[in-house]
């Protein structure tokens, strides 16, 4: 047999953790003749960003029937779509995942019901991520007893290559009849570091700018996906 599959996720995600303040320190070096780094980090939030997700799958797979259960491995290649806001900036962080997808679903009967059992795993093949630094803009930094005031012009956007990864799915679906059904399920992902990307940050010291290089990393990350799909079918 063949089957595609397309699903998507949408919602609202609040981050907690931390965040570090921009600050200048003497550099003869530089065009202004200041250097730009990060300060201390502190504890920061940002509530209320419009996240999803949408991936779509083709699997092939074939049916062994046996007395009491069916087995039905299968598998294919999937595409893996996400988009993360930050400030309001729609998109401001995109991933895309290329991977092979392989499972394997038990199904028995129970009485008048069947049950079956889902077990996935998702091999990484390629990823592709991209980050709209550019779209943050601009902001004055005020003066402090040790620095002059000075602004935040432009930075580059990154792009990052991801090679290292994997996914594990696992669901368990109880159809009480035809038409009604119950399925908690669960989605996993851990994606190791990118490849690095240069990138630059311009400031402005006393009117006279400067550009700051710097290398990113998107870091290894893990996401764990809960829920339950309740299913009618409609006649």
């Amino acid at each position: 047999f063949a089957q595609t599959q397309v699903r998507a996720t949408f919602g609202t995600t609040d981050f907690h953790g931390w965040c570090a303040p921009w600050f200048i320190t003497p550099d003869r070096s530089s065009p202004n003749g200041y250097f730009l780094d990060l300060g201390e980090y502190s504890p920061c939030e940002d509530d209320g960003n419009q996240d999803w997700y949408a991936e779509g799958r083709g699997l092939v797979g074939k049916d062994f029937v046996r007395q009491e259960w069916t087995l039905s491995p299968q598998a294919g290649l999937g595409v893996r779509h996400l988009s993360n806001a930050l400030d309001e900036i729609t998109g401001f962080r995109t991933d895309n995942y290329l991977y092979l997808p392989v499972c394997i679903t038990a199904r028995t009967a129970v009485g008048s019901a069947a049950l079956s059992f889902n077990f996935e795993y998702d091999h990484l093949l390629h990823g592709w991520q991209e980050t709209l630094n550019s779209a943050l803009g601009g902001g004055e930094v005020p003066a402090t007893p040790t620095a002059p005031a000075f602004t935040i012009d432009e930075f580059s956007d990154l792009s990052f290559d991801q090679h290292q990864g994997f996914g594990v799915r696992a669901s368990a679906k109880y159809e009480f009849n035809r038409r009604w059904a119950l399925e908690p399920y669960w989605i996993y992902w851990s994606v190791g570091d990118s490849t690095r990307s240069d990138a630059s940050v311009t400031f402005t010291v006393r009117g006279i700018p400067a550009v700051e290089q710097f290398t990113a990393v998107e870091p290894k990350n893990w996401t764990n996906e809960f829920g339950m799909k309740f299913t009618v079918l409609l006649r």
